[in-house]
């Protein structure tokens, strides 16, 4: 195999712009829900449960990385490394050490979007939760989701049967080399 393309994280795509970014979709969502909510129901929003609204808020952002974690494929060489930025806010990689296929990497960058929406949609309607908690629940999820769909897109321009390995820097994009294939 030999690699095609090469991104930096740290440089190209720097944490703070994706950090703002993330932030404008927070307060984006959070602002449409609520706008969504007095228009739909009035201003009735219960605020019933508020230890059950928190501990779903600290427990979002684990489920979120093991979203990410179980789709993998190598899970014997697939890791969670742990960043500090802003000097205290820890934030979780997910990292694998042998390259993935491109559908895979893929797969596991959109899969915590999907999963936890549908939750998030279901329990919504089925048990009427009309909660200040579970919209702010729906606006960290989507802040939180929105760099995996920023890099789910820019990935999804790379080589058909393409592999993606992770590296301290970024990403690496590999592909099979012709030769491999015909003499092996």
């Amino acid at each position: 195999m030999h690699c095609v393309h090469s991104i930096q994280h740290e440089q190209e795509e720097n944490f703070y712009r994706l950090f703002i970014l993330s932030f404008i979709v927070f307060i984006a969502t959070l602002s449409v829900a609520i706008i969504w909510h007095h228009l739909s129901l009035g201003n009735n929003y219960t605020y019933q449960y508020p230890l059950v609204g928190f501990s779903y808020l600290l427990l979002l952002y684990p489920f979120h990385k093991m979203c990410h974690f179980i789709v993998l494929p190598h899970k014997k060489d697939s890791f969670i490394r742990i960043k500090r930025y802003f000097v205290i806010v820890p934030f979780f990689e997910v990292k694998c050490d042998t390259p993935v296929k491109k559908n895979y990497y893929l797969l596991s960058l959109i899969t915590p979007f999907i999963v936890i929406t549908l939750i998030w949609l279901f329990v919504y309607f089925q048990y009427d939760l009309k909660s200040v908690y579970w919209y702010l629940l729906l606006a960290i999820h989507m802040a939180i989701c929105t760099t995996d769909i920023y890099y789910f897109f820019s990935y999804l321009k790379f080589p058909k049967n393409s592999f993606i390995e992770d590296s301290e820097r970024g990403i690496k994009v590999l592909v099979e080399d012709n030769f491999e294939k015909i003499h092996s």
